[in-house]
């Protein structure tokens, strides 16, 4: 079968990559008890999974290969794939998953490689700092700012841990300078750089006429 990789009878392999795949993830996908490797790229952006569906992968215990890359994913994380104990590599890039990374993928202790490139990410916790990560993307985070903090003409805002994770000597710490678009209702301002304590301070704010009722997002452009 296309697709499927089959050891001693049992599918160890699924690549359905760019196939556009619809629909649902069944709950009887968690019998692939010998799974490995799962790849539901959909690159055309080809689903929606719900929060009900990303459950349902949790029973993969042998999961070692995730990618759900373009499937406009519009929800969190489950706290359940912290069951996913032997996964090495998750990719989610390219959707809009919202909400912080649950605590519980620090039970990840195999994880190599963690992927969130262009999602809505609200943040992560530092437990993710001690995992043997040798690849991580989570650049082009948008989160909107639902309350900002203007004094002395600046917008002072307290940015997520995951716009600042650094890693240097595959040491992960939350201290990097990273550059920022601020965005006023979609249409992008000004840029700026985060500091060391992990804040982004944007100067001569009376310079772009924000509204109390305007919509405020920040963007990181860079970084892990």
């Amino acid at each position: 079968w296309y697709g499927v990789s089959i050891e001693d009878g049992h599918i160890v392999g699924l690549n359905l990559r760019s196939n556009y795949v619809r629909g649902t993830i069944p709950t009887s996908f968690s019998n692939l008890k010998h799974l490995r490797t799962l790849d539901l790229n959909g690159y055309y952006y080809s689903n929606n999974f719900s929060t009900a569906d990303l459950n349902n992968l949790s029973g993969l215990e042998k999961l070692e290969y995730l990618d759900l890359s373009y499937n406009s994913i519009q929800t969190n994380i489950p706290d359940s794939w912290g069951n996913l104990t032997n996964l090495k590599t998750l990719l989610l890039n390219y959707n809009s998953v919202t909400g912080a990374l649950p605590t519980t993928l620090k039970n990840l202790t195999s994880l190599k490689t963690i992927e969130f490139n262009s999602n809505r990410i609200s943040n992560v916790d530092k437990s993710l700092g001690d995992l043997p990560l040798t690849g991580i993307n989570f650049n082009y985070q948008t989160i909107t700012q639902d309350e900002i903090e203007i004094s002395s003409n600046e917008i002072n805002i307290d940015l997520p841990l995951h716009m600042v994770m650094k890693r240097t000597n595959n040491i992960i710490s939350f201290d990097g300078i990273y550059q920022f678009t601020l965005f006023v209702n979609g249409n992008s301002k000004t840029n700026a750089l985060s500091t060391k304590d992990g804040k982004l301070i944007i100067p001569n704010v009376s310079n772009l006429n924000i509204k109390t009722t305007d919509k405020i997002s920040i963007q990181v452009n860079e970084g892990l």
